[in-house]
């Protein structure tokens, strides 16, 4: 006599439970793994941003030095006139 015969279900309970705990582990996994490539990507753009951010300051300073140099031998040309 099976237990489903003798109307013991555990049998299949235990069955539906270990199925469940597969399904609910494969989709922990798989939101593991989206969250890994996700913040892979942002970490990389991230460092990117920073990147460009840092040579846009540079590129700012040098500019400006730059510009003032100008400035300078302008105003000195009006002022030995």
């Amino acid at each position: 006599e099976s237990d489903c015969e003798r109307g013991n279900h555990h049998g299949q309970i235990d069955g539906l439970h270990g199925a469940r705990e597969v399904v609910v582990g494969g989709i922990m996994r798989q939101v593991s793994e989206l969250e890994q490539r996700h913040l892979a990507y942002v970490y990389a753009h991230r460092d990117r941003l920073q990147k460009r951010l840092k040579e846009n300051l540079e590129e700012e300073v040098g500019f400006m030095a730059d510009s003032k140099a100008i400035k300078e031998q302008l105003q000195q040309m009006m002022d030995t006139n």
